[in-house]
């Protein structure tokens, strides 16, 4: 399974491509850690579905980097071994427009 994680204005945007096998999946779950290798806590709060391949992870720390793998999980809920890692360093949010002015018509 590969990966890739990226930063954007909003977060971590991490995104894999899968190919069935086997163990067909059902699921997806996205792993976050703070140092290579973990060890890595699930940062979705519910299971992907397998038609989604990617998610944004938005509980980053401008400055911070990041490791993440995503694992496949089958109907009984058994997960596959971790993908490939890959990391990023948060961003930081862009700024707040100024001057601007509300306009009521």
């Amino acid at each position: 399974m590969g990966i890739k994680a990226t930063a954007t204005p909003h977060g971590i945007l991490v995104s894999w491509q899968y190919a069935q096998g086997v163990d067909t999946a059902v699921s997806f779950a996205v792993g976050r850690a703070l140092v290579t290798g973990g060890p890595y806590e699930t940062v979705n709060p519910t299971p992907l579905s397998v038609e989604t391949l990617s998610f944004l992870d938005t509980t980053v720390v401008p400055g911070t980097k990041y490791f993440y793998v995503v694992t496949a999980l089958d109907s009984n809920g058994v997960s596959s071994v971790n993908s490939n890692e890959d990391s990023e360093t948060a961003t930081t949010a862009p700024n707040a427009p100024t001057n601007v002015t509300a306009v009521n018509d």
